[in-house]
């Protein structure tokens, strides 16, 4: 899922890692949501280079671009 909201996306812009203080949300992102270089889908088909910035939180933002969030359900 990808979307572009206001403050993710203010962090994405200056490729800074978005700090996570709610112990409930660390709880479940971790201490920082990551941010990661852009790569676009044209140079990436297969998401590998997605796949190669993955760690244990299930979002990161996108380098001048938004936040990137996977998994296996939508909840």
């Amino acid at each position: 899922m990808h979307t572009q909201s206001n403050y993710a996306t203010s962090f994405a812009l200056l490729n800074r890692p978005l700090q996570v203080y709610p112990t409930a949300v660390a709880d479940e992102w971790g201490s920082e949501i990551p941010s990661i270089p852009y790569v676009d889908n044209a140079g990436d088909l297969n998401g590998e280079a997605i796949v190669k910035y993955c760690n244990s939180a299930p979002a990161m933002l996108l380098a001048h671009r938004g936040v990137i969030m996977f998994g296996s359900t939508l909840g």
